[in-house]
């Protein structure tokens, strides 16, 4: 007999909080952080072309930057669409990192299938096009050869990462700078502080808007994964004593 033992959703949370931020400045998080990023610029590319605009290229850099080149549509929803998009991502990955086998595997295929068109329509530079068809391919062999538990973890870590980026980014980027940066803005010229141009609101009140709204938005789907959250052992054989208490005190 195989028992899957799923911990409590907010210990998942817990743990996946400390590495990220233990591990943020470092050279193993930054493939995975420009994977964020560009979950960042396809949000404003869709925002452009859900406001009757287009998208014309999208760039990444090596710093971990990137830039959505837009025309025409919603200048203030284009802008918003960024930090916003990349937290509602993360929640739609967080979701689907509970769904059944087939529909994660399906997933990954869409993604990766999604990345490869994206690599051959917009990123119009040579990094790029490298690293995000380099993505693509990663993720069509993830989703073809990896055992559907890897699968699971991937989404979970990619879509915790999504969610968390916000929070991170703005608080290191906006909100780090103190009162000169809230009242004369930030030193460089992001989301925040275009949308302060735009408005005439702070950049500050921006950034405080949007990590509430992620925090809000990453808390809340932990919370509705319950115990569909991500299990960190399987325990073969009999169920212990102990097991079996665990099991009542959680009925109760």
């Amino acid at each position: 007999m195989v028992r899957r033992v799923e911990p409590r959703p907010l210990v998942v949370t817990a743990a996946t909080l400390v590495v990220v931020f233990l591990l943020w400045e470092s050279a193993l998080l930054a493939p995975l952080k420009l994977f964020v990023v560009l979950f960042h610029e396809i949000s404003h590319g869709l925002a452009a072309i859900l406001t009757g605009g287009s998208i014309e290229r999208l760039r990444l850099f090596a710093s971990e930057g990137g830039v959505a080149f837009t025309r025409g549509g919603n200048r203030f929803l284009i802008l918003s669409a960024g930090y916003l998009g990349s937290s509602l991502w993360g929640a739609a990955l967080l979701r689907l990192s509970a769904a059944g086998p087939g529909v994660r595997r399906g997933l990954l295929t869409a993604m990766g299938a999604a990345l490869g068109l994206i690599a051959l329509l917009y990123a119009h530079d040579l990094f790029t096009f490298g690293y995000v068809a380099l993505a693509a391919l990663t993720v069509i062999l993830l989703a073809l050869r990896a055992p559907t538990s890897w699968h699971h973890w991937v989404l979970y870590i990619v879509g915790s990462v999504s969610c968390l980026y916000a929070v991170v980014d703005i608080g290191t980027g906006i909100l780090a700078g103190g009162p000169v940066a809230w009242i004369f803005g930030p030193r460089t010229l992001n989301d925040a502080a275009m949308l302060a141009e735009l408005t005439g609101i702070p950049a500050f009140v921006w950034g405080i808007l949007w990590t509430g709204i992620a925090v809000a938005i990453y808390g809340g789907t932990v919370l509705r994964l319950g115990p569909r959250g991500p299990a960190f052992a399987q325990v073969t054989g009999r169920r212990s004593a102990a097991q079996t208490l665990l099991d009542e005190i959680d009925r109760l």
